[in-house]
């Protein structure tokens, strides 16, 4: 350990009669000793990068070769690689003066041209901000910004069961911080950013960029309906669902239906179709075709209307949003529940399809009309 004197306590009530500033310590000391030990490995790596050794082993980089090897991430694989082939003094002098992350983000910006004066103001800033010293002085050509934008791509890939899409892609950085611009505004707007219990950042985008393609998708509005943000437009799915007749009935709805595509669907989604929308449905039993059939608009339009007049916000307790106004069904058509409009209680876009209908809520028929409330699926009322 270098002759560094470690505490012995392993327990907390040990712990208790060690002060605060004792442990700040430790903590401390451990990190340069990390530096000492990193400097040294980037000095063997060196050596194996010499020696040629990672295509000798067949490896494609010393970065793969370094994280195959001491079974780290591939981030800190990277980094060990690029101080390797850096100067020899990119990590100092390896007396643990430095830590091995403000080495290595030190590195990289006199990789990226910046001049000593720069390189010595940066021990004094967090390494966080030494790393935006890098992407200010980093060369960005106008080759650079074509290759870029040439390099844009998006891909969907769909699990083998077709329940689930994965996107990925990239794009040039000034777009990508518009989507990102957008999407968040998007999704403050679906969900107050005062409400505690809104979802985590990652899955309010992937709200946003769910309800601006069903914004792209919205056929000519509707007769007493207007489009955007604070108007109330809503959304009339269509489905086109196949069903095997034994399977859906010996699985209570949970397999057997797909989308003409092929996409797995289940309950919820179904019950939101047959809640909003319209939608054939082919029913196949045995491999033989047994009905096909069109629900239909499951709501008449002088009705949807007369909901929309009654209620012309979000029903949810506390909510204003008049984004996507959609009539949803108390008793679910799935449970036999009419369209009688003592049955219809108007939600806003995230109330609808992301609480009920993705989430499994359902409303608590002894809540207030205008006041309405969510029922947990665990806590939800046994079907009729």
């Amino acid at each position: 350990m270098g002759g560094m004197k470690t505490l012995t306590p392993e327990t907390s009530s040990a712990f208790d009669r060690v002060t605060t500033d004792r442990i700040e310590q430790e903590l401390i000391a451990f990190e340069a000793l990390i530096g000492r030990v990193r400097a040294r490995q980037v000095r063997l790596l060196r050596e194996i990068d010499r020696r040629q050794v990672p295509g000798a082993d067949g490896c494609a980089s010393l970065k793969e070769w370094a994280t195959g090897r001491l079974d780290v991430h591939s981030v800190t694989g990277g980094e060990l690689a690029f101080l390797a082939k850096a100067p020899e003094d990119a990590v100092g002098s390896g007396d643990g003066s430095m830590s091995f992350d403000r080495a290595a983000a030190m590195a990289r910006l006199r990789a990226a041209g910046a001049d000593e004066a720069t390189i010595m103001r940066s021990r004094g800033v967090a390494v966080q901000q030494v790393r935006g010293l890098v992407s200010r002085h980093r060369l960005h050509s106008r080759q650079d910004e074509v290759q870029a934008f040439n390099d844009r791509h998006l891909y969907a890939q769909f699990s083998l069961d077709f329940t689930w899409v994965q996107l990925r892609g990239g794009m040039p950085g000034a777009d990508g911080e518009r989507l990102l611009a957008g999407l968040d505004e998007r999704a403050d707007r679906l969900v107050d950013e005062r409400d505690e219990h809104r979802p985590a950042l990652p899955q309010r985008r992937a709200d946003a960029l769910v309800s601006w393609a069903m914004d792209e998708l919205d056929g000519p509005q509707a007769e007493g309906e207007s489009a955007g943000f604070g108007e109330g437009r809503s959304h009339r799915m269509h489905g086109a669902i196949f069903i095997d007749g034994a399977m859906a009935a010996q699985s209570h709805g949970q397999a057997g239906s797909s989308t003409r595509n092929g996409l797995r669907v289940g309950p919820n989604t179904l019950e939101e179709i047959l809640c909003s929308g319209t939608i054939d449905v082919t029913v196949v039993r045995d491999g033989v075709l047994e009905r096909v059939g069109t629900s239909g608009a499951t709501i008449p339009p002088r009705v949807r209307r007369y909901v929309l007049h009654r209620d012309q916000s979000c029903t949810a307790d506390g909510c204003t949003s008049r984004y996507r106004l959609e009539p949803h069904h108390i008793v679910p058509r799935a449970r036999s529940g009419t369209n009688d409009p003592i049955n219809l209680t108007l939600l806003c876009w995230f109330h609808h399809h992301v609480v009920i209908h993705q989430r499994g809520y359902t409303i608590d028929p002894k809540s207030r009309p205008g006041r309405r409330r969510f029922l947990l699926p665990t806590r939800a009322p046994p079907a009729a």
